[in-house]
């Protein structure tokens, strides 16, 4: 009875301070489990309560087991990257080289260098990027055994195993350069990974960027099979070759609405 009614007085209070002073003192509580949440999202919310930069990154290099700290990553890589720069994603792979986003910093830039011919820089390539600019570097040619697709490169190794039991006539018409490819069983990665479920349509809008409709609902993704927006929109467009709009139809308003998403 003595710790529900301290539990109780903390309640009223309902500071991230008077939680901690809880379950430090409390710690065999039944109700310690639940100070100790409610202690973790008061502080999350103090800290970030400006939603300035500075604040996620402070937050996240006092408190790195906080169980926020993956909406705190998020929050310093999009902050960080919002002008879409190729910069800003540098400059994120320079301070958390570690980080949860450092994959889709490398990806995003990969494909920035990749639209505009340059040379990709040593700085940002991995073992599964080298993989990707591998792939890239060949072109495949399809090939047919025991009824089912698969395909070599140009070396005549073998890269995509027998899988398909159909795909788009344009494959077998000549040399296959896409990053992507597209079948009736879904849509693959040059590495075979399935990126997509069948019966996606895919439009490629640039900049590494797709916009993936599937019953209606089209969402915005990355090459990389990062899925960048999974709400439904009607449409995607690239604005300025740094941000990506999204549009979407207002019920009951004529008019389409266009909002701008940070890439």
């Amino acid at each position: 009875m003595r710790d529900e009614v301290a539990f109780l007085d903390a309640l009223k209070i309902n500071t991230y301070t008077v939680y901690e002073a809880y379950f430090q003192k409390y710690p065999q509580s039944h109700r310690a489990q639940e100070a100790k949440k409610r202690y973790e999202k008061l502080l999350f919310e103090d800290k970030t309560s400006d939603k300035k930069l500075s604040s996620y990154k402070l937050f996240f290099e006092q408190y790195p087991s906080s169980p926020y700290r993956m909406e705190v990553q998020r929050e310093i890589f999009q902050l960080m990257t919002a002008n879409g720069e190729p910069e800003t994603f540098f400059q994120y792979l320079k301070e958390y080289p570690q980080g949860e986003y450092a994959k889709n910093a490398r990806d995003i830039l990969y494909h920035l260098f990749k639209e505009t011919d340059e040379k990709i820089p040593a700085s940002i390539e991995s073992d599964s990027l080298l993989q990707v600019i591998n792939l890239g570097t060949k072109f495949w040619i399809p090939f047919y055994k025991n009824g089912l697709y698969g395909f070599m490169d140009q070396d005549g190794e073998e890269v995509l195993p027998p899988r398909f039991e159909e795909i788009e006539e344009e494959y077998k018409c000549g040399p296959v350069k896409n990053d992507i490819l597209i079948f009736k069983a879904g849509v693959f990665s040059r590495n075979g990974s399935k990126l997509l479920d069948a019966g996606t349509e895919v439009t490629n809008i640039g900049w590494g960027f797709l916009i993936a409709e599937h019953e209606g609902c089209k969402q915005l993704m990355h090459k990389s099979g990062t899925l960048i927006i999974s709400a439904c929109y009607d449409d995607f467009k690239v604005v300025g070759n740094n941000f990506i709009a999204a549009k979407k139809q207002t019920p009951g308003v004529c008019s389409h609405l266009w909002e701008d998403c940070c890439r």
